[in-house]
């Protein structure tokens, strides 16, 4: 393991502990290790590392001027006998609520923080122009522009540097000479920028894009159609969003009632089953919703999925594995016209594409 692995290591064993910070203090034959926890520091001594190996590792990382591990801001003492740890950005918790509060689930929230945890990788927010994209891809970057280099493409986002008047394969070289942490695209429109944008991923930059696909497995066959390489795709794709826009109800003048025979029909509902409307109220203007609400679907490229990529699978075959525990989007809406989030008409509209 590699020095800056079995800080990183250390730094992982101690957020699960809850720390913000980690202070490692060297000593000639020993190192103590604090942890600040809800703002008190306390002594902790790691399992995972002998202190031999810990002692040589933060000596390593203390000398070489490193200033990032993953999501911790390094510094070091000028006398190299002190490291400390910081955690940079709290993204867990600020990429779950910037999500739901765009509609989507926690249980796809969490699942592509799992699958972007990792340096490097590339995320596809696809969907039609107007449903919210741009929205997505600012809620998956979360505070990370306050800390960490973001340069973005024909994507205006907060805190970002955009790269203007060039499109295309040139337009993410130029956005390369500025050393981004994460690049965020807003199109993948050729062979040649997909292609870049695969190695820039592989080179451990999180790369995030935008695609105009009408659900999550046109976005991927998209991307096949560019003729990205199968290996590239298998590797680095980590996951792929697509979504749409539906009108919420409002939440002060919705009610429950019976759904019609024709309308449990159309959404797959039992007979009777409960939907909610809104005849409108003072508090939406009489219009019964108040606001957009996103509807997503996800499909996250696990090993399993990576291993039908690199085999070839087709696209049904890819959609019955990536579907099978997880909502698409017609069933998201049905989900959300139960819940009463949207009426049956929204639902029925975005069952039919």
């Amino acid at each position: 393991m590699s020095s800056e692995a079995a800080i990183q290591a250390l730094a992982a064993d101690a957020q699960a502990q809850g720390a913000s910070d980690v202070h490692l203090d060297l000593d000639v034959d020993a190192v103590r290790v604090r942890l600040r926890v809800d703002g008190r520091l306390r002594q902790w001594v790691p399992a995972r590392l002998e202190p031999g190996g810990l002692r040589a590792a933060a000596w390593a990382v203390a000398g070489n001027g490193t200033d990032r591990l993953g999501d911790w801001q390094v510094a070091s003492h000028s006398d190299g006998e002190r490291l400390a740890l910081r955690l940079r950005a709290e993204r867990p918790g600020h990429l779950a609520e910037g999500l739901a509060a765009l509609g989507m689930v926690p249980a796809q929230a969490r699942t592509i923080f799992r699958m972007t945890e990792r340096p490097g990788g590339l995320v596809v927010v696809a969907g039609p122009r107007g449903s919210g994209r741009r929205s997505t891809i600012a809620a998956l970057l979360g505070g990370e522009a306050r800390t960490r280099s973001v340069v973005t493409v024909d994507l205006a986002l907060p805190g970002a540097l955009t790269i203007a008047g060039l499109q295309g394969q040139a337009a993410i070289e130029q956005a390369l000479s500025l050393d981004p942490d994460i690049l965020a695209l807003g199109d993948l429109a050729d062979r040649g920028a997909a292609a870049l944008a695969f190695q820039v991923a592989a080179s451990g930059r999180r790369v995030l894009a935008r695609v105009e696909a009408p659900d999550a497995i046109a976005a991927f066959e998209h991307l096949r159609a560019l003729r990205v390489d199968r290996l590239a795709l298998a590797a680095q794709l980590r996951a792929v969003t697509a979504q749409r826009l539906a009108q919420r109800l409002c939440h002060v003048c919705r009610r429950p009632v019976q759904a019609s025979n024709r309308i449990a029909a159309l959404l797959g509902f039992d007979p009777g089953a409960v939907i909610h409307e809104s005849a409108g109220c003072g508090a939406c203007d009489g219009r019964g919703t108040a606001g957009a609400i996103g509807v997503f679907e996800l499909i996250a490229f696990d090993p399993a999925m990576a291993r039908l990529v690199n085999d070839g699978a087709d696209a049904a075959l890819l959609a019955r594995h990536a579907f099978l525990n997880a909502p698409r989007l017609d069933s998201a809406a049905r989900s959300m016209a139960r819940q009463g989030l949207i009426d049956a008409a929204e639902a029925v509209r975005l069952g039919r594409g």
